[in-house]
């Protein structure tokens, strides 16, 4: 079976949780490639990034594809795990600007289509936006109702789609011990750690349906 030699290429990509998540592993606070043999995985975060254009209404993901253009023609990875969106809501769907929860989602699910279409990955999931301890240029209750929003619509727009999976950040959120840094915004170490297994599932899951559709094409192809 040509190809399964190979370890499957992952992706994570995102704002800063994905580079200080990459710095943890970079300084071995955290287990190398996710304790895992079946793939490889790879990060690229960047600080602050957002979804949305500034201040339009239309869906474009022309920011995300001019950010990370080089990297998928670089990396080729087969599967990407996304975690973006909350910058959106903490800059970007405040009381003075047009972006919409509708928008954030819709330009979410657009880029899972676009890494299918565009750069032939195979398998994407799309995470459950945070919530935030500490917004900082909206207020609490804003920051949550948006995200709320946006992640019930995203859940809904992603619930039949064959290749792109929305991911319950459920193991987070459910911890007793503090989770949030004291910006309210990033993680603690354990958070961290918690952030780290509910994506090293979201990486299992998302190998496991690309060896099964993989499994599948190459069984039609000697028949």
């Amino acid at each position: 079976m040509e190809g399964r030699n190979q370890r499957i290429s992952v992706a994570i990509l995102g704002h800063s949780f994905i580079r200080r998540l990459h710095e943890s592993f970079r300084h071995h606070f955290l287990p190398a490639n996710y304790d895992l043999m079946e793939c490889e995985v790879i990060h690229m975060g960047l600080g602050g990034l957002c979804v949305c254009e500034n201040k339009l209404r239309h869906i474009s993901t022309d920011k995300f594809k001019q950010r990370f253009d080089n990297f998928f023609k670089i990396h080729k990875p087969q599967v990407v795990v996304l975690q973006l969106g909350g910058n959106d809501i903490d800059c970007g769907i405040g009381i003075n600007s047009r972006i919409v929860p509708l928008t954030v989602a819709s330009t979410l699910k657009e880029i899972g289509v676009l890494l299918l279409k565009d750069y032939n990955v195979k398998q994407v999931i799309l995470c459950e936006l945070f919530t935030r301890a500490k917004p900082r240029n909206v207020s609490v209750e804003e920051y949550e109702a948006k995200r709320r929003h946006i992640n019930s619509i995203l859940k809904t727009l992603l619930e039949s789609h064959p290749s792109i999976t929305f991911w319950s950040q459920r193991r987070i959120f459910g911890a007793q011990t503090q989770i949030f840094a004291a910006d309210g915004v990033h993680f603690t170490q354990f958070g961290q750690h918690r952030f780290y297994r509910s994506l090293r599932h979201a990486v299992m899951r998302a190998v496991k349906n690309y060896t099964k559709t993989f499994l599948r094409e190459y069984i039609l192809r000697c028949l």
